[in-house]
């Protein structure tokens, strides 16, 4: 195993003769706030995205772990596209939220 692994590692994995000095620091990456939400969406696109999802988790670097880092990366790169299509690869201007909840003391 030891020959295989030195075929395509010039140094040993496991031999750190780094200084600590001379490692670079650690940078702290500010994760974005999340937000729940709830969709309504066809039974077939989820049941593709989750088969795709679960059948390919693990099996290459970046493939997605969770059916909602899928999603949010789907999103997230359709989003661009429209950018790049319909505002000459600008965000598009924010709009304001409406956020539509039952009020539990109204009799509606």
């Amino acid at each position: 195993m030891s020959d295989l692994r030195s075929m395509f590692d010039a140094e040993d994995p496991d031999d750190d003769t780094t200084a600590p000095a001379a490692r670079a620091p650690k940078k702290l990456v500010q994760q974005p706030s999340l937000v729940r939400r709830t969709f309504t969406l066809a039974e077939s696109v989820i049941d593709a995205a989750t088969n795709a999802q679960k059948t390919l988790r693990g099996a290459y670097p970046g493939s997605h772990r969770s059916i909602n880092s899928f999603i949010e990366e789907a999103i997230a790169e359709y989003t661009a596209n429209l950018e790049r299509e319909y505002n000459d690869g600008q965000p598009f201007p924010d709009v304001e939220k409406i956020r539509r909840r039952k009020n539990k003391d109204s009799d509606d």
